[in-house]
């Protein structure tokens, strides 16, 4: 049966009382989700599929531009500001006949990846398992949107009469979607079993929820390993896109949106997806601009206290407080660092094991039980370095140093990226500029510690 339809689209719908009218794609889709008739997904859920079903609807198929004009087929895809509300309303007319519907749909799957989620999990992890659930939808839609496969998947918007026989009854195509998002999370669950290798418990809780899944068939084989050559041609897309836009080489948070993007256009080719352009990075500029935004409100809202000009001029010095930082006090702040750190790939070498570094790293970062864990980082490495000794071991396994204070200077660089990343904290007022010099060198020793392991800053990403 059909989902509920937005009777509400009429012109200027989405202005508030203030009369304020939003002027891209994120702000519509924002009013939109806030004025969708339940019962409705999640917020986060709903806005990324909207936005996700929007730009592949924008970006590749000609029926949209031919019956909602060029100019809306680019917004859909973009989130450019534009002062133009006949436009608006043309997009919002593809949501309600199309992207509503489509987006209610995959959305729906991080739920249900949810209901099968690890038991038994400690607290300490159970925000990175939900971050799982939430990678659930963006596979079922790339799976819907992509070519034909059997049983009866795929091309679901490739035609006009496609897209409308699939909002017409979606429930009839639940069956075969679901098992797609139970295959995709039992992946994601075998994936991230090197992280939870030396927590025997967890271990179990996710191998009895792959087990369980298996009756929707074998998980996804691991993406493949991109090319030195691929990875060439995404550069080259990268600085066709950046030459041809004067205003992109000059704006602030280019660095950051051009890694965001440089890592997703990587993914889709890892996934087999065709990529022939870089315009995705106009999307993840204005995601870097509303997170940097988010950090200084969460800065001016929490106490992180950073005494830059007290940093020695050693950058990688016996610091008692690694990276300087006294205290990151909001939970938002860790918990993304947390996540940027999962998925930051410090591998022992020829695998795709986290190293023990990483490993403790994570531990410090996520005990809400040590507030002096990071002051301790060193005593804890140092700890353990000296158990694996007393067993007859020269160092811990999957360790990637050759000391104890080399293992120490490896995961207090692990955790300086992750938390500068999050929170911003090498932000500093250009009016000091002693402290900018102090820490410019100490991110340049963590970075040297990092490359000397292989490892590669610009690998850190934010959520994408």
């Amino acid at each position: 049966m059909p989902y509920p339809k937005p009777t509400w689209v009429a012109p200027l719908w989405w202005v508030p009382r203030n009369g304020a009218s939003p002027t891209s794609r994120h702000e519509l889709v924002v009013a939109w989700v806030a004025r969708a008739e339940p019962p409705k997904p999640r917020k986060k859920e709903f806005v990324d599929e909207i936005k996700g079903w929007s730009g592949i609807l924008g970006r590749s198929k000609r029926w949209v531009e031919r019956k909602y004009g060029a100019t809306t087929a680019k917004l859909a895809c973009s989130d450019l500001a534009v002062d133009s509300p006949p436009t608006w309303l043309t997009l919002s007319q593809l949501y309600a006949e199309y992207v509503d519907t489509l987006a209610r749909f995959t959305a729906q799957f991080a739920m249900a990846a949810h209901d099968q989620r690890p038991r038994g999990v400690p607290h300490v992890l159970t925000q990175s398992v939900k971050s799982y659930e939430l990678a659930v939808p963006r596979a079922v839609r790339a799976v819907m949107a992509g070519p034909r496969i059997p049983p009866g998947l795929g091309e679901v918007v490739d035609t006009e009469r496609a897209a409308a026989d699939f909002v017409a009854d979606p429930d009839a195509h639940h069956r075969p979607y679901h098992a797609v998002a139970m295959r995709h999370y039992a992946s994601i669950l075998r994936d991230k079993l090197s992280l939870v290798r030396d927590r025997p418990d967890v271990y179990a809780a996710f191998a009895e929820r792959i087990a369980v899944l298996a009756e929707y068939g074998e998980p996804e084989p691991p993406r493949r390993a991109v090319t030195p050559a691929e990875e060439s041609r995404v550069d080259e897309l990268l600085s066709a896109v950046v030459s041809a836009d004067p205003t992109l080489r000059t704006d602030p948070d280019l660095s950051v949106a051009y890694l965001r993007a440089r890592k997703i256009m990587l993914r889709w080719i890892g996934e087999g997806r065709e990529v022939t352009d870089a315009m995705i990075v106009y999307t993840k500029l204005r995601s870097a601009r509303l997170d940097a935004g988010r950090a200084r409100r969460i800065v001016d809202r929490h106490e992180i206290s950073f005494d830059a000009t007290a940093l020695p001029p050693d950058p990688v010095a016996s610091d008692p407080e690694p990276m300087a930082i006294r205290r990151v006090a909001d939970a938002d702040i860790v918990s993304r660092a947390e996540q940027l750190l999962i998925d930051y790939p410090a591998h022992v070498p020829g695998t795709a094991d986290d190293c023990w570094e990483k490993t403790i790293a994570l531990r410090v970062l996520t005990d809400p039980s040590a507030p002096n864990s990071y002051a301790r980082l060193r005593a804890t490495v140092a700890e353990a370095w000296n158990a694996s000794r007393k067993s007859g071991k020269d160092r811990p396994e999957r360790a990637v140093s050759a000391t104890a204070a080399a293992a120490a200077d490896l995961a207090d660089a692990l955790l300086f990226l992750v938390i500068s990343s999050s929170a911003h904290v090498g932000d500093l007022p250009p009016e000091n500029a002693a402290a900018q010099r102090r820490m410019a060198a100490r991110q340049a020793g963590y970075d040297d510690v990092l490359h000397a392991r292989g490892y590669a800053v610009d690998d850190i990403g934010a959520g994408e």
